[in-house]
């Protein structure tokens, strides 16, 4: 399988080069996860948590302002969870946190719409994305707000193994943006259809969910 997916990168990272136009963009990524199982689920107590994406994107035109979009962007992606209310009571206060960082390679492909005006262009694209899980890691922070003292324990994400995360993920991703000049800006969301957790009992479900603020230099206009 990790032979197939890297032979695939290698002819998209080909059509990408002799794209009509190519980008290098980068920026900032808020991603979050969705985590539950029959007895509970990590909404109430989830948090963004920040990152960046870099890469090389392709518009390959089939007219009428219609392209495909594809490339390949280095992504992190994850989420920051406070259980300090599942956990303190009358007896105990101490500010609980638990935060997953998971490094993907991602193959976003799109059908983008451009509109060409005076000064801008501004574009819309829908179409999905497959990622290929690098690594990982999580860490528990555990601070005891009487005493202030802090313990963490970090931890390896485990892939491919029974209670760890698939490698492969994927889902829908759109976005919109504007090219002025040479120079990019972009808004887009990733939704993780893919449930990548080997876990089978309860019912268990993880999902990623990524917000990208890119920008980028155009190549070929």
């Amino acid at each position: 399988m990790k032979n197939l997916f890297s032979i695939f990168c290698l002819v998209l990272l080909s059509n990408v080069l002799s794209a009509q136009s190519i980008a290098i963009k980068g920026g900032l990524n808020l991603s979050n996860m969705v985590i539950k199982d029959s007895d509970f689920d990590t909404k109430d107590f989830s948090r963004f948590k920040t990152g960046y994406h870099a890469g090389v994107v392709g518009n390959i035109p089939f007219g009428n302002g219609l392209s495909l979009e594809t490339g390949l962007l280095f992504s992190t992606k994850g989420l920051k969870v406070d259980l300090s209310d599942l956990v303190n009571d009358s007896f105990t206060e101490v500010s609980y946190t638990s935060q997953i960082d998971l490094n993907y390679l991602d193959i976003p492909i799109a059908i983008r719409k451009t509109i060409d005006l005076p000064v801008v262009d501004i574009y819309f694209k829908a179409g999905g994305y497959l990622s290929a899980g690098l690594s990982g890691d999580a860490i528990t922070r555990v601070n005891d707000l009487v005493s202030n003292e802090v313990i963490e324990i970090p931890e390896d994400v485990p892939w491919g193994e029974d209670g760890g995360y698939k490698r492969l993920d994927g889902g829908a991703t759109v976005g919109l943006g504007v090219e002025i000049k040479s120079i990019l800006i972009e808004a887009s969301y990733d939704f993780g259809l893919t449930n990548i957790s080997n876990v089978t009992a309860n019912d268990t479900e993880v999902k990623n969910r990524v917000v990208k603020l890119s920008v980028g230099y155009v190549f070929g206009r």
